[in-house]
This record gives C-alpha cells, sequence and structure tokens, in this order.
C-alpha cells in the first residue's frame, strides 16, 4: 500500500511538474495570441482609422476655411461684382428689342451727320447655327452683323466713323470701304460700305442657364481682358 501510495504521489508530482513547465506556458502563449489577434490589433486597427479620419476631417476643415475666406472676400466685393456684371449684361443683352434700338442709333448718327442710308440689312442666317444651339441649351452669345451703305459729304463721313467709336455699345466693325466720286458741284460725295457685328444673349433654357451658373465655382476669375474693358467702360 505504501508503495502504491508512494507511486501515485510520484505521478501527481510529475503531472504537476509536466503542466507547470508546459501545459502553463502553452496555455498563456495562447491566450496571448487570442488577446492580440482578437482584442488588441482591432484596437490598434481602430486607432489608425480613427486617425485617419481625424486626418481627412483636418484636411476637409481647412478646405472650408479657405472657402468660407473667399466667400467672406467675395461677399465683401458683392457691389463691385455686381457693377462689373451690369456692364456686361449691358454690352452683351438678352433682349431682342436691343437689335432694333442699335439698328435706330446707327440711323440718328447717319441723320445728325446729314448722310443717306442708301441700303441696310441685317445678316440673319449668320446670327447662330443650328448645331451651335443644340450644344449650348442654357446660354447661348449670338453674333449679328449689320450691313450698312451710306452716301454724304466726305467730312461728313468722317464726323459719322468718329461718333460710332464714340458709341458705349460693344461693336465691331468686321469691313469697311470708302469710295468717293465728283459731283457736277465740284464737290466729292463718298459712299461707304461697312459691316458692324453687334452681340448679344439668347436664353434657350432658364434651368439650365441657372445650374451652369450655380455650377461656377466661387475662386472663378473674370478674364483680364473682359476686365480691361469694363475699366475702359467705367473709366
Amino acid at each position: 500500500m505504501k508503495k502504491d501510495k508512494l507511486q501515485n504521489t510520484t505521478k501527481l508530482k510529475e503531472a504537476s511538474k509536466f503542466i507547470r513547465m508546459y501545459v502553463a506556458p502553452l496555455v498563456t502563449v495562447v491566450l496571448f495570441l487570442f488577446i492580440l489577434i482578437f482584442l488588441l490589433i482591432p484596437k490598434v486597427s481602430e486607432i489608425f482609422n480613427g486617425l485617419d479620419t481625424i486626418s481627412t476631417l483636418s484636411s476637409e476643415s481647412k478646405e472650408l476655411e479657405s472657402r468660407l475666406a473667399t466667400l467672406t472676400d467675395l461677399a465683401n466685393k458683392s457691389n463691385l461684382l455686381v457693377a462689373e456684371l451690369q456692364i456686361i449684361n449691358e454690352t452683351a443683352t438678352t433682349g431682342n428689342t436691343e437689335v432694333v434700338k442699335f439698328r435706330d442709333t446707327i440711323t440718328d448718327l447717319c441723320n445728325q451727320n446729314n448722310i443717306r442710308i442708301v441700303s441696310q440689312s441685317l445678316s440673319e442666317a449668320d446670327i447662330i447655327d443650328s448645331e451651335t444651339l443644340n450644344i449650348n441649351k442654357g446660354l447661348v452669345l449670338q453674333e449679328i452683323p449689320f450691313n450698312f451703305e451710306i452716301n454724304g459729304n466726305y467730312q461728313n463721313i468722317l464726323n459719322f466713323i468718329e461718333d460710332l467709336s464714340a458709341l458705349e455699345e460693344f461693336i465691331i466693325v468686321r469691313e469697311m470701304s470708302l469710295s468717293g466720286a465728283d459731283t457736277q458741284l465740284g464737290t466729292v460725295e463718298s459712299t461707304m460700305k461697312l459691316t458692324i457685328d453687334k452681340y448679344q444673349f439668347i436664353v434657350r433654357d432658364i434651368d439650365i442657364m441657372q445650374a451652369t451658373y450655380l455650377s461656377v465655382p466661387e475662386t472663378a476669375e473674370i478674364n483680364q481682358k473682359v476686365l480691361e474693358y469694363i475699366d475702359t467702360r467705367v473709366n
């Protein structure tokens, strides 16, 4: 009996020693790996994701601050911008009646300088093509050529040209030709043919036009040549 008890005690000690030396460390390693894989790594990943989110939000915050500063600057210059846009609107209007007014303006200049209008016509076929209308459904810039033939005293025609150049209307003289002939009175009578281009906007679709305006970024700037033209109109 004593021998059996002694053997059992020895086996228990050996088993306990085996557990302490092999099983316990193995269990500890397994628990450590479990904690590392299922608890620690997700938390670390969550921390890094949080850092990425913070970085993204910080970048967005800086962009919004820059945009707010731009909008604030635009708000402070709103009166100037409205005045500049008004000049552009007056330069190329959206009303068909402006075309008639411009023709009447040229007629008045001729009458004021004692010049006879031989003929005048509007080249409607050259105003705008159907392809352009289909592509630009919101707002289209029209080029409207006026053809004039006038007749009168040479000096009067020179005065007419001077008055024409002084007009506030934005026009382009595309073609101009001048010829003269002696009269029975010994004077020279001049005939001038000229083509004047006038510009106006036509609104094709008000909704598309407004959407186009709203899509313009606040950082957009007016073309330098346009600004120079506005400056000449103001001064």
